[in-house]
């Protein structure tokens, strides 16, 4: 009853279409991922060197000041013990509450040697992952962001699966 024509309006013919073949497509979204992918990575590796840059120096800081207390101790300690064994009676109250000074000090410092080697120890620890996940970005960087492994696609496959 109705008359059909040969060319429906809606439908446009394969060789009216402007869309390049699907490989190509295929190969330019896959070198544009590499791009991105690649200014991520560098990006990232930048911002990380700078942590382990601040890591690292932090580290340096710690273990000064750790040898700097240690240091200290040893040397009030030995004042404490020469100036006990020559004590003179004429000076025995300034001497005592110099001497409990030093004392004071010794004591307050040998609690900051925990403290601070804890410290030192959580930063190396977090120096150490930081480098490693360094590595690891660097590796990625020179590698692509993907398995090399996996085959490209052949010439004549028009479609593939992403599996997310």
């Amino acid at each position: 009853m109705s008359s059909q024509t040969p060319d429906q309006p809606n439908q446009v013919s394969a060789q009216h279409t402007s869309t390049p073949p699907l490989v190509d497509w295929i190969k330019k979204t896959d070198a544009e991922l590499n791009k991105v992918v690649h200014k991520h990575l560098r990006h990232r590796i930048k911002n990380v060197s700078k942590e382990v840059l601040r890591k690292d120096r932090k580290r340096a800081r710690l273990q000064q000041k750790l040898e700097w207390i240690e240091v200290e101790i040893m040397s009030l300690e030995l004042i404490v013990k020469m100036s006990s064994s020559s004590q003179t009676s004429t000076v025995v109250v300034e001497h005592d509450l110099v001497l409990a000074r030093r004392v004071r000090q010794i004591r307050e410092l040998g609690r900051l040697v925990p403290i601070l080697r804890a410290e030192l120890e959580k930063t190396e620890d977090a120096l150490e992952k930081m480098r490693g996940e360094l590595d690891e970005l660097r590796y990625r960087r020179r590698k692509r962001f993907w398995d090399d492994s996996v085959e490209p696609l052949p010439e004549k496959v028009v479609y593939f699966t992403v599996i997310i």
